[in-house]
């Protein structure tokens, strides 16, 4: 197969590099760069379609779930106290049927 400089200029300007940048890219440089943006150019692709059909799902939801929940991120939990974590455990205990000894015997 024989090179085609024409062919291969335009396509470098197509990716968006300068016609200063290609005269110092050897064949193999440009060829590394194309198989780059058009690997560059699928991901935008899925990421687009991905965002398509996000938009069609929450169309159909009766409700959306908060902003922060969709991004991942998780609210902030407030640290228990002593004194709450000791009466959780107390209705746990209860819930399952424990018993409560009075001076730990």
């Amino acid at each position: 197969m024989k090179w085609d400089w024409d062919v291969s200029l335009k396509s470098a300007i197509r990716i968006g590099i300068r016609p200063a940048e290609y005269n110092e890219m050897t064949p193999h440089e440009l060829n590394l760069c194309i198989h780059a943006f058009n690997e560059d150019q699928k991901i935008q692709s899925e990421d687009k379609l991905t965002i398509a059909y996000m938009n069609a799902y929450w169309h159909r939801v009766e409700k959306l779930p908060s902003l922060k929940q969709v991004l991942g991120q998780e609210p902030v939990k407030k640290k228990m106290t002593d004194k709450e974590m000791f009466n959780w455990v107390k209705a746990l205990n209860a819930m399952l049927g424990g018993t409560i000894q009075k001076g730990g015997e």
